[in-house]
Order: structure tokens, then sequence, then C-alpha cells
């Protein structure tokens, strides 16, 4: 009979990031880039540079994931750990800015977007305007 092994303890180890944000890879591919000076380029890619030439690099991981599920049209998902319950529907050709701005706001406290006023948070964007068959109908 083999001996057993007991199982190591999980461990925890600090990150060198304070936010992980997470873009939809499967949207990514549909759009074609749709992001950057000639729309060529992927959302990761330009909010990774952005962030470079901030000097925020080492603050925010940005990593593309699997499908996030929400599948907008001409639109890229993105999920991020400062916004738990909230996924942002970032349309093409977007300023990446405005989407670092959001994210950065999160995570120095900022009150951003429709939370100012008290709202419950939702699965739709601050960023994109919400096409009537998206929008919640009020009785």
């Amino acid at each position: 009979m083999a001996k057993t092994h007991p199982d190591p303890p999980i461990a925890s180890k600090a990150a060198p990031w304070r936010e992980l944000v997470v873009v939809c890879r499967k949207c990514g591919k549909k759009i074609d880039g749709g992001f950057g000076h000639k729309r060529r380029e992927s959302l990761p890619r330009v909010l990774k540079a952005l962030l470079r030439a901030r000097g925020e690099q080492r603050r925010v991981r940005i990593v593309e994931g699997g499908c996030l599920g929400v599948c907008p049209k001409k639109a890229v998902t993105v999920a991020s750990g400062s916004l738990p319950g909230r996924m942002l529907v970032v349309p093409r050709g977007t300023d990446p800015a405005l989407l670092a701005g959001e994210l950065l706001g999160e995570l120095r406290g900022e009150v951003v977007g429709e939370r100012a006023a008290g709202a419950q948070p939702d699965t739709r964007s601050i960023l994109a305007p919400q096409p009537d068959s998206l929008r919640s109908t009020a009785s």
C-alpha cells in the first residue's frame, strides 16, 4: 500500500497589483480589434499601453478570459474586481482613457457614474447608451 501524504496547505501571497480586470476574449475576436488610433488593436493591448504611459501598469492587471456570457454586439465585456456584481460593456472605438478612468476611480474610492445617485449596481455600462431591448421597463 502506498503511503498517503497530506495535501500541502493553501498558501496566500500578496499580489503586485491592486486590481484585476478580465476582458472577454470572445468579444474581442468578434470585433477584430476595434480600439486604438486606427481601431486595429485589442482593448487589453490599448489599456495596458495607456496604463503604462500613466505609470499605473503595476497597479492594474489586465487579462483576457473566456466568455463572460453577456455577448454584446460591436462591444467588449469587461469585469473588474472593484465592481462586484457588475460588468462593463465597452463599445468599439470607445476612448480607453474613459474606461481606465472608471476603473482607477473605483480604486481610489471615488463614486463613479450611476452609483453617485445611490442606485443599485447592474450589468449595464455607463460607457454605452443601451438599446431599447436592453433597457429595463418600469411599470
